[in-house]
């Protein structure tokens, strides 16, 4: 499979080059007529600004309630078919904020630590024991759980790291080891030596890194002592330019995994058939039958919102909520339900901050990353910030809040917008730039790429902020996440391979594409 999202991005730029010299792809495109290429010298334009609605006049952006439409680029080399749905509500007000990175202080780390430990110590994450880390070493050899989607080159790689923990792992638990609330140098302890994703052995697209090679105090790893079969795991970085962190906070106890996550994988091995449905199918299944009728998703969002209240977080909104299963007293890196522990479940409810009427959307590592785009793109140092809470019955089972930030200015109360017929044409035009950008070529006739929209949002997400490396601006963007597949036609013979699933962010206000940077 792969490490990380950024891994299969490199697997299917690789498989996509390979094809265009096979297939001699040599045709070059033109410069564009225009100067497509946005001069942002003087920062956001005037005449983009605009007064704040206080008498209710509602932006006319054309939105159709369901859009049915086929849009080409360059004679069928670039598809787009939509066929959806679009539930947004009314737009008044999209105004830009400034914000920077915030630092974790020792108060806002304290504060946390005491809000979830609930009274309880704090204790030093003493690692896994020699029968533990054997015992992860056997499902891998199995491809048990999310082991299963590896191909045998990366698992070979990923048991040899495994068995170097088993060398030096202690043979039993050792005494706990009382710590208080205070950044320490990174701990390096067990998974990341392997470079999987922490937080939860199914979510492996989090933006966001806990373990960096430094001798700074930037991080913060302990258990919260609550004499739990697996008690919960705190874990806290800070914010350093030369090192690359944002800061970010987690609380966990045991791992699940939620809908949006679970979707995502299913679209990734339909894509690229990693040969791991059987798990999949499991998981799917319990996300269908386990539920709890004592326990709603208005419950979910309810027990969410006073938790942000109890801990002062302010300017946020719920940008979504899904369900979620887990294991509360399992973090086996196989995944959930791969060991004897029961099935439990709740609600993902996810939050981010608020810009008027649009509620921020952050980008993940899913989204591709391109070179010598021919289009205005936006790569902010840092991502829009966010909560992700699952929320069961019995209480809170994650609390994930990444790239914590602070508003520094309100750039601009109200903002003028394209309109949809104007920001569907931006798509299209993205995924030919895009496409020329991974070939180095348009292709011959008899190619096509043809993309499907899933679904289409209006939200806010972060770019550049003028003259200001460091901060970022938070501006209205439009959301859309679409499936590609290539087809080559030779004579009567049609060959079409998956490029998978992709989510583009475009700008609302002058349509420039929005990509992570890499740290």
């Amino acid at each position: 499979m792969r490490e990380e999202a950024y891994e299969e991005e490199k697997k299917l730029a690789a498989f996509m080059l390979l094809t265009a010299m096979l297939l001699n792809l040599t045709a070059c495109v033109k410069t564009p007529e225009e100067n497509i290429v946005t001069d942002k010298s003087k920062g956001l334009s005037e005449e983009n600004i605009i007064p704040k609605e206080k008498d209710g006049k509602e932006k006319q952006l054309n939105i159709p309630e369901h859009w049915k439409e086929t849009i080409t680029r360059k004679d069928g080399f670039i598809t787009v078919e939509a066929d959806d749905d679009i539930s947004i509500g009314n737009i008044y007000n999209t105004p830009v904020y400034a914000y920077k990175i915030r630092k974790m202080d020792r108060k806002l780390l304290e504060n946390l630590c005491s809000y979830f430990a609930e009274g309880s110590s704090l204790y030093e994450d003493p690692g896994m024991t020699k029968e533990e880390l054997i015992a992860e070493k056997e499902k891998m050899t199995a491809g048990i759980g999310n082991w299963g989607s590896y191909d045998a080159n990366y698992m070979a790689s990923m048991v040899g790291s495994v068995e170097n923990l088993i060398k030096n792992a202690d043979e039993k638990r050792t005494e706990p080891k009382e710590i208080k609330a205070e950044l320490r140098i990174p701990l390096k302890n067990g998974m990341e030596w392997i470079g999987k994703s922490w937080c939860n052995a199914t979510h492996k697209r989090t933006w966001n890194n806990w373990y960096f090679e430094t001798d700074k105090n930037i991080g913060f790893t302990a258990r919260v002592a609550k004499g739990r079969k697996v008690d919960p795991v705190i874990r806290a970085i800070s914010y350093d330019n030369e090192i690359g962190s944002t800061t970010a906070f987690a609380y966990r106890q045991g791992t699940f995994i939620d809908e949006r996550e679970l979707n995502l994988e299913w679209e990734l091995e339909h894509a690229f058939q990693y040969g791991n449905e059987e798990y999949l199918s499991y998981l799917s299944e319990n996300m269908e039958h386990v539920t709890d009728e004592n326990f709603t998703e208005k419950d979910a969002v309810k027990m969410a919102k006073s938790v942000l209240k109890e801990l002062s977080i302010t300017g946020m909104d719920v940008g979504d909520c899904v369900k979620a299963i887990g294991n509360t007293d399992s973090e086996s890196w196989a995944g959930v339900g791969t060991d004897d522990t029961q099935v439990s479940s709740g609600y993902a409810v996810y939050f981010s901050v608020k810009a008027g009427d649009v509620v921020g959307y952050p980008l993940t590592l899913a989204s591709k990353q391109y070179e010598n785009l021919a289009e205005t793109v936006y790569a902010p140092s840092f991502i829009t910030e966010g909560i992700r809470m699952i929320v069961t019955k019995e209480g809170i089972q994650l609390f994930e809040w990444t790239d914590i930030s602070k508003k520094t200015d309100v750039i601009a109360e109200n903002t003028k917008l394209l309109t949809f017929d104007e920001i569907k044409e931006k798509l299209a035009d993205h995924l030919l730039y895009a496409q020329i950008a991974n070939l180095g070529g348009i292709s011959p006739e008899g190619f096509a790429n043809i993309y499907t929209v899933k679904n289409v949002q209006l939200r806010a997400a972060n770019i550049n902020a003028y003259n200001k490396p460091k901060r970022s601006w938070l501006v209205p963007v439009w959301v859309f996440d679409v499936e590609g597949k290539m087809q080559h036609k030779t004579g009567k013979e049609i060959t079409t391979e998956n490029i998978g699933p992709e989510t583009v962010v475009l700008n609302a206000i002058d349509g420039g594409f929005i990509q992570v940077q890499r740290r």
